[in-house]
């Protein structure tokens, strides 16, 4: 998870300080450490930045990749039926 440290924090995309009062988009980490996109994750944007980024669709369907990966796992389907399915994840359902 990113650490966001408004005023000291910058755009992974524009290089420029996250200033408070502007708003911010964030990917999550993903484990694909070898896709050429994986520096933008775990980072946070403008959100000008991320909405202008050519590679924006790419990222968000990498995200949706990932996410149904561990959906589709063991382990997930061991602890949803120990615990329920996080929040997090039924957002996009």
């Amino acid at each position: 998870m990113a650490l966001i440290f408004l005023g000291q924090s910058t755009c992974a995309l524009c290089g420029q300080l996250l200033m408070p009062g502007e708003q911010v988009k964030g990917l999550p980490a993903i484990s694909n450490t070898i896709h050429s996109l994986y520096k933008y994750f775990d980072c946070v944007f403008h959100l000008q930045c991320f909405q202008n980024w050519d590679k924006k669709e790419e990222a968000l369907n990498l995200v949706k990749e990932e996410k149904q990966k561990f959906k589709n796992s063991e382990y997930f389907k061991e602890m949803a039926a120990k615990y329920g399915i996080p929040k997090w994840l039924e957002e996009d359902d």
